[in-house]
């Protein structure tokens, strides 16, 4: 299901009116909005939207992995989340690959505890993370979205 989505996801936000409006919306919102679409509109749908997205995985690791909700079950997994974004250069093929990184180095590390090396296990933990900022350093950031992070006004200009 994975797969589809992510295909699903290139497809929208590549290939259709309507993805390219919300991507116009991180891009450029001031160029957006002199084409005259609703910027606070689509933004505000899109952070409903994504956040709808969040509380279900939330739910689903409530659910799925504990059958109950316990202090601390995401493991701050939510700041590694972002980085894999900033990893895959904002494109869902790049974060699914940086997806799966992550998810091999956990479970490698989980498998290196297993079979009982003489390395605290706080070293083992760390070990998604090191992956993840070693790959970050070889291949670069990437470019955030021009509008990413900033307030819009109506009729003013960006930067």
């Amino acid at each position: 299901m994975s797969y589809l989505l992510v295909i699903g996801s290139w497809f929208f936000y590549s290939r259709t009116a309507l993805g390219l409006q919300c991507r116009a919306m991180g891009e450029n919102p001031y160029a957006a909005d002199t084409l005259g679409l609703r910027v606070r509109c689509y933004r505000f749908t899109n952070v409903l939207i994504t956040g709808a997205i969040a509380g279900i995985a939330g739910a689903y690791l409530s659910i799925a992995t504990a059958s109950s909700f316990v202090e601390g079950i995401s493991a701050e997994k939510g700041y590694a989340a972002f980085a894999i974004i900033i990893l895959g250069k904002y494109h869902p093929i790049g974060a699914f690959l940086g997806c799966l990184l992550y998810g091999f180095a956990d479970a490698l590390q989980l498998n290196l505890q297993a079979f009982g090396i003489n390395i605290p296990y706080q070293f083992m933990l760390m070990l998604p993370y090191i992956f993840t900022l070693i790959v970050m350093f070889l291949t670069g950031s990437g470019n955030k979205p021009e509008g990413h992070g900033v307030f819009f006004k109506k009729g003013a200009q960006l930067g």
